[in-house]
């Protein structure tokens, strides 16, 4: 039987996961299928944009953590996102034309052309860049730095091997039934304001949930609060918390082995759903199948977490789990690319256009859930247990520099890749995969060098 804690540990995961789920799913929609953006905003988006709100926050974060205990800060976050999502729903969306900077558009076009609107579409939709800001932030910050940085306050080694397959559990679990909601929401409502303000609507009654469990943690919080409190020394935000970083060779590698996984899933999103725009136009038909995708990798996470990653995570080491994601991800996601290069260098090989389509929805389809539910079962459970060794103050603070920094540069070194490469083939995403497959090939190897270094570190550390 599981105590009260790890009980309400796992409704929190599943909680975090379930929002995050329904917003993620509406920010891609939104940025993906709307015109002027478009499937190449998103490198403009996760390049500088969220680069530089990462910057801010996590040093914003590494104060409040110096000043508050871990779940006060979190206690704080979860408002804040309440607010947005009520203000977004009910503000923001049934007003956007009307906040629409068209000034910008009229301005910039005549001198970037309309070909690279993508550029300036995320200032004259400003409105669906902020969204797509405070989405990302809830994953990074809500789920894998505030919720696993509760989890690892209160667990040991031995408590995270018996439970945290249970929170990954929850949180794939949450992730299926959240695919499934969004995709009902979606065609049975069938008008899109509407259907973006239920999924505000549930994101900030589950945020408030959430909070409620933070309630019941309190005491043992508090309790470890007390009697591991972060140095006063290294308070000032992120310039201390990345100098903790570079200082521990045991968080520097963690740090490189999450950047593998973020540059690696960012180079190869771009192009599945471009893929899946053309075979879905319509931005009510894209949400709802990216919901199906969504829930497809919830239900596999949840059978995976509980068959595979279970017996996994207790019967083989530390590297062997770790290296199973680089090297499994790598070989669906490089077939992807292949088949995408396959398509655009050579479509009269091909019989009809929407087979062919179809089929490199489905291969890129396949990639994202195997990617995502290993990252789920796998990657993020032995990523968890290579902090744990290490001490308070750097698993604190040092946590989000990894967590937030690593995941956010990686996405904004590959998001610059991207651009460039965009750049070089004349604004033709096909044209740029030609360029980026190899580059995505060489990150793969480096991702495995990485786990073995890492690795190493922690055979010393134990």
């Amino acid at each position: 039987m599981f105590s009260a804690r790890v009980l309400c540990l796992g409704l929190m995961k599943f909680l975090s996961t379930f929002v995050y789920t329904a917003v993620f799913v509406n920010k891609d929609t939104l940025i993906v299928t709307t015109p002027g953006l478009g499937p190449a905003a998103i490198p403009v988006l996760k390049g500088a944009v969220m680069l530089a709100v990462a910057f801010i926050i996590s040093g914003y974060y590494g104060k409040l953590t110096a000043k508050y205990a871990l779940h006060q800060t979190m206690k704080g976050f979860l408002i804040f996102f309440a607010c947005f999502f009520l203000v977004y729903g009910w503000l923001l969306f049934p007003y956007q034309d009307s906040l629409q900077l068209d000034f910008v558009k009229r301005y910039f076009a005549p001198l970037l052309g309309e070909e690279r609107s993508y550029l300036y579409g995320v200032v004259v939709h400003w409105y669906h860049t902020l969204f797509f800001i405070v989405a990302e932030l809830w994953g990074q910050f809500m789920i894998v730095t505030l919720f696993w940085g509760v989890a690892n306050s209160i667990s040991g080694l031995e408590d995270a091997k018996k439970h945290y397959a249970f929170y990954t559990a929850a949180g794939n679990f949450a992730t299926f039934i959240s695919g499934l909601m969004v995709g009902y929401v979606t065609r049975s409502i069938g008008d899109f304001q509407q259907e973006t303000q239920v999924l505000m609507g549930i994101s900030i009654l589950l945020s408030l949930a959430m909070y409620v469990c933070l309630l019941r943690l309190d005491r043992e919080m508090e309790t470890v609060a007390a009697s591991q409190k972060p140095s006063k020394k290294n308070v000032g935000g992120f310039f201390e918390a990345f100098g903790i970083v570079m200082r521990s060779k045991h968080l520097l590698a963690v740090f490189f082995v999450v950047a593998g996984f973020s540059f690696t899933m960012n180079m190869v999103e771009l192009f599945w759903k471009d893929a899946l725009r053309t075979l879905y136009p319509d931005p009510s038909m894209y949400r709802a199948v990216l919901g199906d995708v969504i829930g497809q990798i919830g239900l596999m996470s949840f059978l995976m977490a509980l068959f595979v990653s279970v017996p996994m995570l207790r019967f083989f080491s530390w590297r062997t789990n770790a290296l199973t994601p680089p090297i499994l991800i790598g070989a669906v996601a490089m077939t992807f690319m292949l088949a995408y290069l396959g398509y655009y260098s050579d479509m009269q090989s091909w019989t009809t256009w929407q087979p062919t389509m179809m089929l490199l929805v489905s291969l890129g389809s396949i990639h994202n859930i195997s990617a995502k539910v290993l990252k789920y079962t796998i990657f993020d459970p032995t990523k968890e247990m290579a902090l744990i060794p290490i001490p308070y103050d750097e698993k604190v603070r040092g946590k989000a520099a990894v967590d937030v920094l690593s995941s956010r540069m990686a996405k904004s070194g590959s998001s610059w890749v991207q651009l460039i490469a965009l750049e070089i083939s004349g604004h033709v995403l096909s044209g740029a995969g030609f360029l980026i497959a190899p580059i995505l090939a060489v990150t793969f190897f480096a991702w495995i060098y990485g786990v073995v270094v890492l690795d190493r570190r922690i055979r010393e550390a134990v």
